[in-house]
């Protein structure tokens, strides 16, 4: 981007945000925190990880609101038929430079077909700027009673921990971001434990592709994999979510739970 790396944005947040021996912040942050996105619901582990960081953020002084964006389903679909959207021959044309197979994960998804019509794909552009402007309001609204919008959003990288090969079914966590062109980091936050995030016996799952997420789940498994979590702030604002990251980790640095 042709913008220098804008320092004062970094003290604004690290002079206002930041507790100072045990004093809460000066102007906190406010935080959305985004638990599911109600297409793939995460593993035990995710959801432990994302109540880490909630409490820590809370105990340092920082609010935390529910974050409940537009569908992120319409994200997902939208990046998904954009990357086809040339019938896949850009895909192919980059694995034959080294003769690279598909993957078997992706094989059936990234066989050549026929490219999208013109039409079909200005109409896909015209949905995804619609989507953008209908995330950016929701994001206004947020700081419609205190008028403070919500600053960054806590929410899951992937629904599981560091994934199993061939495991990993669901990536609209981050596609969002990518589709909004927003601003990220992502934090270790903890491990899995098979003591502490035990299988959850009750839970249905809601779609063909949360059943098999969930089912890749084995508390023996996961056992110590890395959780982490992102920390997602608005378009052209990495130095803004940069500095609250560092927050963040100063939190869960001086934290009781871990």
């Amino acid at each position: 981007m042709p913008l220098p790396w804008r320092q004062s944005a970094v003290t604004d947040v690290l002079d206002e945000g930041c507790s100072n021996k045990g004093a809460k912040a000066a102007r906190p942050i406010k935080f959305g925190i985004f638990w599911s996105d109600n297409i793939v619901t995460p593993h035990p582990p995710i959801k432990r990880g994302l109540q880490i960081v909630v409490e820590a953020v809370r105990r340092a002084g920082h609010k935390v609101v529910p974050w409940e964006p537009p569908e992120h389903s319409t994200a997902k679909r939208i990046h998904s038929t954009f990357l086809k959207a040339d019938g896949r021959h850009d895909i192919h044309r980059q694995l034959n430079l080294s003769g690279e197979p598909l993957i078997p994960q992706t094989a059936a998804k990234f066989q050549l077909a026929d490219p999208m019509r013109v039409d079909e794909y200005h109409q896909l552009t015209l949905e995804g700027i619609a989507f953008e402007r209908a995330y950016s309001d929701y994001w206004n609204s947020t700081g419609s009673a205190d008028e403070q919008p919500v600053d960054a959003v806590i929410m899951p990288v992937a629904p599981h921990a560091a994934v199993l090969p061939e495991k990993f079914f669901h990536s609209a966590y981050t596609v969002v971001v990518n589709i909004l062109d927003y601003s990220a980091v992502v934090i270790p936050v903890t491990k899995a434990s098979a003591t502490l995030d035990v299988m959850d016996r009750t839970y249905v799952p809601v779609n063909e592709t949360d059943e098999k997420n969930w089912n890749t789940y084995d508390p023996e498994v996961f056992d110590g994999a890395p959780v982490g979590v992102q920390i997602v702030g608005r378009k052209l604002e990495e130095e803004k979510i940069w500095a609250i990251g560092k927050l963040v980790v100063q939190a869960l640095s001086t934290g009781e739970s871990k």
